[in-house]
């Protein structure tokens, strides 16, 4: 692996380069991405990362926004946007909107809880 394509690809961990279940090892990549793309930013650990890092960037910019909730929250609705955004279907009927608008929002939560730290918490009181 060149030195300019390992800063951008992780190898696989235990030698498992090449290793593959299916027929298609010569298209598949020999590392995992360290970017995220738009599929990896609608998956939970994505947009919890994206979110995390946002607060961080952020945080180190402007030091009074340092450890700041609010940043997180908004950058937890810009990236619940986003995926809303991505996963709308203009033909879906007023119930199944107003149902996509409920889950996107508890999604903007969920993510927001896990960037905060919140998520440790709730495990703490819940004993799981």
């Amino acid at each position: 692996m060149s030195f300019l394509r390992s800063l951008f690809v992780v190898p696989p961990p235990n030698g498992a380069a090449g290793k593959t279940t299916r027929g298609t090892a010569a298209l598949e990549p020999s590392g995992t991405p360290v970017f995220l793309t738009p599929q990896t930013l609608v998956t939970f650990p994505g947009a919890t990362l994206a979110v995390k890092v946002v607060g961080l960037v952020v945080g180190s910019l402007v030091p009074s926004l340092a450890n700041n909730n609010v940043v997180l929250f908004v950058a937890s609705v810009v990236i619940g946007a986003f995926i809303a955004y991505n996963s709308w279907d203009p033909s879906w009927d007023a119930r199944q909107r107003v149902g996509a608008i409920l889950v996107g929002a508890l999604n903007v939560l969920f993510i927001y809880a896990a960037a905060a730290g919140l998520l440790a918490q709730v495990a703490l009181v819940t004993g799981e």
